[in-house]
């Protein structure tokens, strides 16, 4: 039996083959999170081409040679990077292909001077308590009891957790009537975690 090796690969639009085998895999991994941003293959095409395109990083994981995940991220004020998207293939979740693209996009942000890293994750699937209610009231007070409503099926908001940043903020209806943006941020400076 072969050990499973990972390789970290920059993410061109050139390499049709790698888009090709990416697309599939980012609209699975969406429904799960945010069913109306890649609903379909055309979607998630332009979704792969403009962040591949665009100023920042890109990066995909291969495992054995198989694209398993994808990530970008950009520089989004003087001194921050937004972290955005971080795709991976559903049937590898909790398999550390996640947590490795957070960490190479983490550094190319590092290496390009900056302090902190940003990112957003939606809730338009009633998975967390913030979801499905009006955050108007009390955006804070909610937001300090923010947790998952079915422990098993989970939220990305706590993958974040695990891999450093810390809940920094939410946006009501966000994505939409009851479907809030929910902010972490993690220090990228030297000796942070």
């Amino acid at each position: 039996m072969s050990a499973t090796t990972f390789q970290l690969v920059d993410l061109s639009p050139l390499d049709t083959a790698l888009v090709d085998a990416l697309v599939p895999l980012s609209v699975r991994a969406a429904a799960i999170i945010a069913p109306r941003w890649l609903p379909d293959s055309e979607h998630a095409r332009e979704e792969i081409v403009e962040v591949a395109t665009g100023p920042g990083a890109c990066r995909a994981l291969l495992e054995n040679g198989v694209p398993r995940g994808w990530a970008g991220a950009e520089q989004s004020s003087e001194s921050a990077w937004e972290l955005h998207p971080l795709l991976v293939d559903p049937d590898r979740h909790r398999a550390g292909i996640g947590r490795r693209l957070v960490e190479d996009i983490e550094r190319h942000a590092r290496d390009a001077g900056a302090l902190t890293m940003e990112l957003s994750t939606t809730d338009a699937t009633g998975a967390t308590t913030l979801g499905g209610i009006d955050l108007y009231a009390d955006p804070l007070g909610a937001l300090a009891r923010l947790d998952v409503v079915d422990p098993v099926a989970g939220h990305a908001f706590r993958f974040w957790q695990r891999v450093g940043y810390t809940v920094v903020g939410v946006i009501p209806d966000a994505e939409g009537v009851g479907a809030p943006s929910i902010h972490l941020a993690k220090s990228l400076k030297p000796g942070s975690r």
